[in-house]
């Protein structure tokens, strides 16, 4: 008993037994701003890939959508933990606001239909309104500190990550001319920061501090700073939860409560990546088991993502979109989306002049001529099939998207001589990885019908 003592001065209990209207306010504010952690994390990841990532085969992936995974499992974690603590918090109001009404609590033995055996046992088991007041008020303190654990957790984990990314796009690539080996080398040095802290906790309880007083002291050194410098300004608060959660609670429930936040978090990111990498991939939605369902997006599936009419708010564009399902018009808009790894591509077909060479031009001058190589470029590039017939060079104008703003080009295709009913527009351009070949960046199937 005496372990449990209450020893907190008498200023911080009576601060304690304040904060809970605060916690509602900000539990409420919390989930409210946690909830649009999913769509911000989205964007951010998106915005890698269309706009920094040179290359769109998920092998050389791993790193960006492993660290995806991971924000997004604390993106939706953290606002169902705040959510329950809010209703949990809530509940405890009610019932202390019950328990002034009936200042009594609960009457066993005037329960009314109730054995004497029933009431002892009810009794027994439930105990005074008051301690279940208390138990409820601690809990909810609880639920309260992991949600904040959670939070620094994954602040934590995104300056890693977002350590990892820029080292993993801007330094080791200039030191390593195999991008191949960066996963690799950025996970075995994570992995030897992390057995060694291990390590150097298990033995240090072994070293003299009087016969070894230099490795004792870079031991501690290892154990009290090393984790600071892998999760930089967050460390030192989540370790102080830590301590508490883990010092006041046995080891049995400590470590039980360990293991299986650890399987609800691996078990989101498994699913996420999965998700994730299916996408990227172009094939169907993930955990379908339908024997005849089509596997890829392609011409064959309709993907609400592909017209301007029907996608869903907050959808990623396509690689390749046009106004409608249905077109009806002379003339069809089909807008193509330009990621960053297309530059790869479009170096191998155009050359652009260097800019130094047109500096005796005006610089309106210089700009529109540069402007009007682009856009040739793409035209010189890009082949509009529409069925199994190229549709002949198309001219094409910049393009920001007006729903989410992605970057591409834009062209209108004369309906003339379509054929009534289904047919395929696809939007290619010549593969560099393998010569005489295209690479597809989008089919769309459309239904034409001319009024």
């Amino acid at each position: 008993m005496e372990a449990n003592k209450d020893i907190r001065p008498e200023w911080l209990k009576s601060l304690a037994e304040k904060t809970w209207n605060m916690e509602l306010i900000i539990s409420g504010a919390a989930t409210y701003l946690s909830s649009f952690l999913p769509e911000i994390t989205d964007k951010a990841f998106y915005y890698f890939l269309d706009n920094i990532a040179q290359d769109q085969n998920p092998a050389n992936l791993n790193l960006p959508i492993l660290a995806y995974s991971f924000a997004k499992m604390i993106a939706y974690l953290l606002p169902l933990t705040f959510i329950i603590h809010f209703i949990m918090r809530a509940f405890w109001a009610g019932v202390v606001g019950v328990h002034t009404v009936y200042s009594q609590g609960i009457q066993y033995d005037k329960l009314p239909g109730q054995k004497a055996i029933a009431k002892k046992l009810y009794e027994a088991h439930y105990g005074s309104l008051s301690d279940y007041i208390a138990r409820l008020d601690k809990w909810c303190n609880q639920i309260f500190g992991f949600a904040f654990t959670i939070a620094l957790m994954g602040i934590g984990l995104s300056a890693v990550y977002l350590a990892i990314f820029l080292a993993s796009t801007f330094i080791i690539p200039n030191i390593f001319s195999d991008k191949a080996h960066i996963p690799p080398i950025l996970s075995i040095i994570f992995a030897i920061i992390a057995i060694l802290i291990a390590i150097t906790q298990l033995l240090i309880g072994r070293l003299d501090q009087i016969k070894n007083p230099r490795l004792y002291k870079c031991a501690g050194w290892i154990i009290v700073y090393m984790p600071k410098i892998v999760l930089p300004f967050i460390y030192t608060p989540f370790n102080y939860l830590n301590l508490i959660f883990s010092s006041n609670v046995t080891k049995k429930r400590y470590y039980v409560v360990l293991v299986g936040v650890f399987f609800v978090i691996m078990g989101g990111v498994f699913v996420i990546t999965f998700a994730t990498m299916s996408e990227i991939k172009k094939s169907a939605p993930p955990f379908t088991f339908h024997q005849f369902l089509g596997q890829y997006k392609n011409r064959y599936s309709l993907s609400p993502e592909q017209y301007d009419d029907i996608r869903p708010e907050h959808a990623r564009l396509s690689g390749v979109s046009i106004a409608s399902e249905m077109v009806t018009e002379p003339f069809m808009k089909v807008f193509v989306a330009y990621p960053k790894y297309l530059d790869n591509s479009l170096k191998q077909i155009c050359q652009l002049p260097d800019e130094k060479t047109l500096d005796s031009l005006p610089k309106p001058v210089r700009r529109l001529l540069l402007d009007s190589l682009r856009s040739d470029c793409f035209s010189r590039s890009l082949t509009v099939l529409v069925n199994d017939s190229t549709y002949g060079r198309t001219d094409w104008l910049f393009h920001r998207h007006i729903e989410d703003g992605t970057i591409g080009v834009v062209t209108y295709i004369q309906t003339k001589g379509f054929k009534t009913g289904k047919n395929f527009i696809t939007v290619q351009l010549p593969s560099i990885e393998k010569q005489d070949s295209m690479m597809v960046l989008g089919e769309v199937p459309f239904w034409f019908a001319p009024l």
